[in-house]
Formats: C-alpha cells, structure tokens, sequence
C-alpha cells in the first residue's frame, strides 16, 4: 500500500477493524477475542437439514457463472408477507437496514417524503433528520432518516436487533410493546462492490485515490461479503473472534443465517427492480407513495474500468453475497408473483422451473445485461410480470421529481 493510503492490514486499521468486531460482539455479550462453539447451541436446521450452502469460493463463483446454484423450498411463512401497517394503534415500527451502497438513501428518503400516511414525516430545511411520529408522538420509523444512526453507523441485524428497542425506549422516554419490520434492500454483489470502491476512492476514511487491486488485496475488507455479513447473527460465528470453527464452517453458519433472517425479514426489495420493489412494499404494508421509484440505468459501478482477471477475482471475494443474492431474488420474485395472483387484473403466473440459464460472462456488459440472458419461459423472472409492471409506470426511464415534500423551514 502507497502511503496515505489505509487498509486494515496497517496497525491502524488492524486497531479499528478490531473495535468494530468488539462494537458487534459487545451487542450479544460475547467478547470478540474469545467465543465457544456455537455448534453446540445450534438447532438441527443449521447443521443437518439447513439451507443449501457452497462455501467453496472457487465452486460458488463457477456455478454462479454457470447458472446451476440451488434453491430450497420456503415455508408458507416465509412467503405469506402480509402485514397492515397502523401507526394510530401505537405498535407498528419500521426498522430500515441500511446495507452501504445498495440504493438505500433513495430508498430512506422515499421512506419519509414520499408515503401516503395519515401523519407522513414532517422534514425540515437544512436538517438531515425528519420526525416522523404516530398520533400518540411515537416513533413510526427507525432509520438513518429518522432517527438517525442510534445502534451505529450502518448498522447491521446483530446491532439492531439487540438495540432498537432500548434506543426507542430512551428516545420516548417510555417503554412500550412494539412490533418491529425490519426492511432492507439488496444489490447485485459484484456491482454493490465497485460501487464501494468508488466511494472509498473518493476519499472515505482516507483510501483516496487507492487502486482497485489495493482495494481487492486489502486481507481485512469490511467491503468483501458485506450483505451477508450485516444480514447474519454475527454471534453464531462467534464474531469473527478465535473460535474451533473452520473458515468453511464459519463462512456456511453465516450465510444461512443470513438467507434465515432475510427470509423472515417483513420486506425486502432489490436494487435492480425498482418498480416491482415499490409495487411488492405497497402490496405488503397496504401502504401507498406519491411518486413511483425510478430505476436508473447508469450508476458509478460502470464506471470502472476492470479486467477479466479483476472481475474474478472480486466474484471469489463476494461469494457468499452471490448466493445470497440468488437466494433473494428468488425469493423476491416468488413474493412478487403471489402478490400479482392476489391482483384480479394482473394474474400472472410464475414460470415452473427456476433452474436459472446463464451464459458465461466475458465482459462488463454480459454482467450488467444478464437478466436479459434468461430464457422467459425457463427462468424464475417473471418478465412478462415486470414489464406489465413497468408499462404502468410512465416515469420509467425519467428523472422523478417529488412534489409531495412535507417541508417546514424551521424547527
């Protein structure tokens, strides 16, 4: 590394990285040097039937160019995601997990300025924060947004789960039962990637200017697998810390952790699709925007330039977000699909097979387009549904501009 230039492998970042991992652990009471075998609290789920897991890098990446990852079979649970969201009862409480580079200020932003509500947030001039508060002045949303980073800067599920609650309490100043719905968006992890590395290139945290083979090298990248990682129980993999359990192990404990708590997730929405992630969040919190999303069709990912040995490369590094993502998107499309059969004007169903048809990617633009690669009769993307969807949507391909902003210039 080129001076001025910091990775966690210099004794300054070795010291951060550290505190972060023990800012995790400190959450579930577990210290980050030591841990026990969660092998022995695990539940057979996990160990003897659990979710399909190749923990082999090389052989996730190949099977993931080749299209033959597997699925498992999801609970009636997991796919009946239908909730009533009522602010005036005083129970409800969204709780946004905010995964670094996925779209999720857009997505935050839509969040407070854009919903159709009996009491919407009301958002100040010059401030970051808006009060978005429920009849009885309780808070309706947890959020970077709203609240603001309470559990930590980007906090992942092992933070917010083991916070929110004490945060609300001491925001309220009263305690009080609350549901929590936790939502999250997802992107595509080779793209999500670049888009990170574009923005510590820029300058966070001191890495300007750094290179994308530094970058890719850098041995402690929180960048590598960072939606599994947020979206796991970091305390089932004893956080990171010294622990009986090899690399394979730790790395399949949090991946299908990570697919677990996804799938009980009340939502999530995905990068790529826009326009089916807001039509699948109204349909599921009953719940309306003013404006319709809009899906970009540019963003800074495209931007960097990377060779076949670098696209490899940083497939291998994100091997567990491949297959997380597989997971969601399947998962998503599923949702999606029952949604529209619930619609009488939109009964469109999804195809049998969900073996995906994947041709090998050769260059940015194979990746970039691969949706477009899937045969629409053998795929588990529902064209026809999205572009029944997307047909709806005037906006589509325009800039989208809010005119429904609740705005007040002081406070």
């Amino acid at each position: 590394m080129t001076a001025g230039r910091i990775c966690p492998e210099n004794a300054h970042n070795r010291k951060w990285h550290f505190l972060e991992l023990a800012k995790i652990c400190a959450f579930t009471n577990i210290p980050a040097t030591t841990a026990t075998d969660p092998r022995a609290n695990q539940t057979q789920s996990y160990w003897e039937v659990g979710l399909y897991c190749n923990t082999s890098r090389n052989d996730s990446v190949r099977d993931y160019m080749r299209g033959k990852l597997l699925y498992p079979n999801h609970t009636a649970q997991e796919l009946d995601r239908e909730y009533v969201f009522n602010m005036d009862e005083d129970r409800d409480v969204f709780v946004f997990l905010h995964i670094q580079k996925v779209g999720g200020s857009t997505f935050g932003r839509h969040l407070v300025k854009n919903m159709k509500l009996s009491k919407p947030c009301v958002c100040y001039r010059g401030k970051k924060r808006c009060d978005c508060l429920n009849v009885k002045n309780h808070m309706w949303l947890f959020s970077r947004h709203s609240s603001g980073w309470r559990c930590g800067l980007h906090a992942d599920w092992t933070e917010l789960t083991s916070c929110v609650d004490e945060k609300l309490d001491q925001i309220e100043n009263t305690k009080r039962n609350r549901r929590f719905l936790y939502i999250t968006i997802l992107r595509e992890p080779y793209n999500r990637y670049l888009s990170e590395y574009m923005h510590v290139k820029r300058g966070d945290n001191d890495w300007s200017g750094v290179t994308l083979d530094e970058f890719t090298t850098c041995p402690h990248n929180l960048a590598n697998n960072r939606q599994t990682r947020m979206l796991a129980n970091l305390s089932l993999s004893g956080c990171y810390g010294s622990s009986p359990l090899t690399r394979t192990e730790r790395d399949c404990i949090m991946l299908n952790s990570a697919k677990d708590n996804l799938a009980k997730m009340a939502f999530f929405g995905l990068t790529e699709y826009q326009v089916e992630t807001q039509y699948l969040f109204e349909k599921t919190f009953g719940l309306k925007f003013y404006e319709n999303f809009f899906q970009y069709s540019h963003t800074n990912a495209k931007n960097v330039v990377v060779s076949m040995a670098q696209k490899n490369r940083i497939l291998e590094l994100n091997g567990l977000d491949i297959q997380l993502y597989d997971f969601a998107k399947k998962l998503f499309f599923v949702r999606l699909n029952a949604a529209q059969k619930e619609d009488a004007t939109n009964q469109y169903l999804l195809p049998g097979n969900v073996k995906r048809q994947l041709s090998p990617i050769r260059d940015d633009s194979d990746y970039e387009m691969a949706d477009d690669n899937y045969a629409d009769d053998d795929s588990f993307v529902n064209h026809r549904l999205v572009k029944k969807l997307r047909s709806t949507d005037t906006r589509v391909g325009k800039q989208t501009v809010h005119r429904n902003r609740r705005w007040t210039t002081s406070k």
